[in-house]
């Protein structure tokens, strides 16, 4: 799950770098803007949390019980802003 938001932090920023070069050619990409940052900080913060939790569990430190609900709960909030996001 880690790699699978690492992709996607990586395509998004690739997405974040094009608003970038062409938002002075469309004005119309800037009401997008927020929206594009916002999912690429949840998804950024998807990977730490997944990313900390198997690695502490690859560890068998007992942080892995408190970082597996925390990835859980940053999971269920993205779900729910792309809910949002989709009307």
């Amino acid at each position: 799950m880690a790699a699978l938001s690492l992709v996607m932090v990586v395509v998004l920023g690739v997405v974040l770098l094009l608003y970038g070069i062409y938002l002075e050619q469309t004005p119309s990409l800037a009401e997008e803007l927020p929206a594009v940052l916002r999912t690429t900080l949840l998804f950024a913060g998807l990977t730490v949390a997944w990313g900390g939790a198997a690695f502490s569990l690859y560890r068998r430190h007992w942080s892995a019980w408190l970082l597996q609900p925390l990835a859980l709960a940053v999971l269920i909030g993205l779900v729910r802003y792309i809910q949002v996001l989709r009307g």
